[in-house]
């Protein structure tokens, strides 16, 4: 591979490679690039290109099948280009796109055959309120029934003795845990909710307002995104991510401020957003808008109430 960037430079090593791989293969090779979204600029469409250019010297010599795996569709890639000053979309990229697939979650049934093979493996139950809490915190997303269940499960002291069931409060503490401990995977929330067109959807979502001004192509897209539930009405996708969305986003508002009261000259639905994300342990927290002469006071209270979801696009 360096012998080929040398020869060929950044924009032509990576299919040049492909390509003399394909040739010496004997079989057609399917190629799965993990992960393609954590390239960004002019590396992003470099590679996007590249796979384009050669696509139709398939299979011989190139791969058969490409497929890219990552938290957005390829057709919503909006990238800026440093060389040609403008943003490149990745459609336009990658216009040899043949399907894109969204992996579900799991179904209420699935986590429950997911749960016994842990019993079946280890021989520990789960308890049936445990089970049911797991659902209703994750709603089968796949990481945070994973999580939850190895947190209550494999971290906890309690649940190391496997002669004991694991109990629904073990599961309300896992739940703290990922939450607090700011896991990896709710901590890339903070990096798609700078987004825009995720703000137009999620703002009046959270504010209770029944104004919006996303289009129906930013609700697709939080949908792809695995933030919003995949049918209507429109709410956030789990109860874990309902609690960790709004926290994200009033963070830079509850740092400087906690414990003492929050002065805003805002209107009501800006407040309520704010206002949501305002979890305060064993204290109230007084916000109030001088312009409009009344104050809210609140206790934490646990809501009922979001990864990635690995898109997959290819040929």
């Amino acid at each position: 591979m360096s012998e080929h960037f040398e020869k060929y430079g950044p924009d032509a090593a990576l299919g040049q490679t492909l390509v003399r791989w394909s040739g010496a293969s004997h079989i057609p090779l399917v190629l799965l690039i993990d992960e393609i979204d954590t390239l960004v600029g002019d590396s992003l469409i470099s590679v996007l290109r590249q796979l384009r250019a050669n696509y139709d010297r398939r299979p011989r010599h190139f791969p058969q099948s490409v497929t890219l795996c990552g938290v957005r569709d390829v057709r919503d890639y909006q990238v800026y280009s440093s060389r040609e000053g403008t943003h490149v979309k990745g459609g336009s990229a990658f216009n040899i796109k043949a399907e894109s697939l969204r992996l579900g979650d799991f179904s209420q049934g699935e986590v429950r055959q997911l749960l016994a093979q842990h019993t079946a493996e280890r021989g520990q139950a789960f308890e049936a309120c445990a089970v049911e809490r797991i659902w209703t915190l994750t709603c089968g997303q796949p990481w945070l029934v994973n999580a939850l269940a190895y947190e209550a499960c494999f971290r906890a002291e309690n649940g190391r003795d496997r002669s004991r069931p694991i109990p629904v409060d073990s599961i309300d503490e896992a739940r703290e845990t990922l939450i607090l401990r700011r896991v990896t995977h709710l901590d890339q929330l903070a990096h798609t909710l700078s987004e825009q067109r995720v703000q137009r959807v999620i703002l009046p979502m959270l504010a209770g307002s029944s104004e919006y001004s996303w289009a129906v192509r930013d609700l697709e897209y939080v949908r792809d995104l695995g933030l919003v539930a995949p049918n209507y009405p429109v709410r956030m996708a789990n109860p874990i991510y309902a609690e960790v969305i709004p926290r994200e986003l009033t963070l830079p508002w509850r740092r400087p401020w906690r414990g003492r009261s929050i002065q805003l000259g805002t209107s009501r639905p800006t407040l309520a957003w704010i206002w949501t994300g305002c979890w305060v342990p064993s204290k109230a927290i007084s916000v109030s808008t001088p312009s409009r002469g009344w104050t809210t006071t609140g206790t934490r209270r646990r809501g009922r109430s979001w990864c990635y979801m690995p898109t997959c696009s290819g040929w």
